[in-house]
């Protein structure tokens, strides 16, 4: 019985010890201290008296020693509702998981030149957050550093890729404006998934690249501008995204498609674009406008399958290849022509218009996929060569629900 007393009392001690959480207390301000460098933490682990505005100093000395502020550690200002604002110096390094956790009080947060990391959560639930501004000296960043946190955020640091679904920099913000600064050019796989508050997205003239499902449903959004020098897109990068879109790059061919069931209402393709790559667009059912530039050369395959809500399309001369099933099962289009200078349709390319009621071949036609107008109604005006083809039910038009052709 006495000895259970002693490891009672050893546990109690030992419990105390490890809820004192600093080594040093200077200026109001807690400390662990390593070597030579000091890092932020919080009077123990159920008591975090911060409030007020807090200015860490970039070193301190203690006990006759001079530390460099180099972290602010996990957890270091859990739940100070009551902290106003926080000067971060930029000696600091790292900014560890959860270090301003619910720091509700928080209006505006500038994240020095220096900071290199940035925990998980590192500032979750600001709900009264206005402006957060992230240096370029940013290298990593754990999953969800804004989740439920609100207001504009200024980018200035290119943002890496993740391995994960749901791990994204700033996946679960409620941010309602994003503006990436002059000078970044990648924004890495998953980073803004599932933001569907952000309403303003600015993208700088310095972008060429950005990755997998970036900013997948980020539903919010009234307008996009993508501009030319993005190069590189990863599969699904807007998916789920809304708005209208001003698009001045070339998309490439994807898997899955660059704007994969959108929620977009209008496209606006910029002069100097000459490819709309494979499923640019597919299954964006709201999509109802669409203009082309005179530049456009290339629509790629499956590009606008089931875009039913779109009624017409106008295909400028430039336009020399349309690919296979680029405009599939688009329900609304009634009347079709494709201009002189085309020379190749793709297999199915105009399947399933069921409310097809006139359609127009040019005689610059050299090369047809089979099918190509498959169950696809209304009246056909042919003025090109029909080459043969190759086998049985392989023909340009077999399949057609055409009830009238006019050669």
């Amino acid at each position: 019985m006495k000895a259970n007393k002693v490891i009672f009392s050893l546990c109690i001690m030992l419990y105390a010890l490890s809820s004192s959480a600093y080594d040093a207390l200077i200026d109001g301000i807690y400390y662990n201290l390593s070597g030579s460098e000091a890092t932020v933490t919080n009077k123990d682990n159920n008591n975090n008296p911060y409030s007020g505005a807090v200015v860490i100093p970039s070193t301190v000395t203690y006990n006759g020693s001079t530390y460099r502020v180099t972290a602010i550690g996990s957890y270091a200002f859990r739940e100070c509702k009551s902290l106003t604002s926080i000067s971060i110096p930029s000696s600091v390094r790292t900014i560890s998981d959860h270090a301003f956790l619910y720091c509700e009080g928080l209006t505006d947060l500038v994240i020095p030149d220096g900071v290199e990391s940035i925990g998980e959560y590192a500032f979750e639930g600001l709900k009264d957050l206005q402006s957060a501004k992230l240096p370029t000296s940013i290298k990593t960043f754990g999953r969800s550093i804004f989740n439920n946190s609100t207001g504009t955020v200024y980018v200035k640091c290119n943002i890496p890729d993740v391995d994960w679904y749901y791990s994204g920099a700033f996946n679960g913000s409620k941010f309602g404006k994003v503006v990436i600064e002059e000078g970044v050019e990648s924004i890495g796989k998953h980073a803004f998934q599932d933001c569907s508050s952000i309403t303003t997205l600015t993208l700088p003239s310095t972008l060429k690249s950005i990755g997998e499902e970036a900013f997948c449903n980020c539903s919010g959004f009234t307008e996009l501008t993508l501009g030319s020098n993005i190069e590189t897109f990863g599969n699904k990068a807007f998916y789920g995204c809304g708005g209208v879109v001003y698009l001045n790059c070339n998309l490439p061919d994807t898997n899955d498609g660059v704007f994969r069931d959108s929620k977009i209402t209008r496209l606006i393709v910029g002069n100097g674009v000459t490819s709309l790559g494979q499923r640019s667009f597919s299954f964006s059912s709201m999509l109802s406008s669409v203009t082309f530039p005179s530049s456009l050369k290339t629509i790629g395959s499956y590009a606008f399958e089931w875009c039913k809500s779109l009624p017409s399309i106008t295909i400028p001369s430039s336009v020399r290849t349309i690919s296979d099933h680029a405009f599939l099962c688009c329900e609304g289009l009634t009347d079709l022509v494709i201009p002189e200078g085309v020379e190749s349709i793709g297999e199915y390319a105009f399947e399933g218009l069921k409310n097809l009621q006139s359609a127009k071949l040019p005689s610059s036609i050299k090369t047809f996929g089979r099918s190509i107008f498959n169950n696809s109604t209304g009246t056909v005006y042919v003025k090109c060569n029909i080459p043969d083809a190759e086998w049985y039910y392989s023909g340009a038009f077999n399949g057609s629900k055409f009830s009238k052709v006019v050669i």
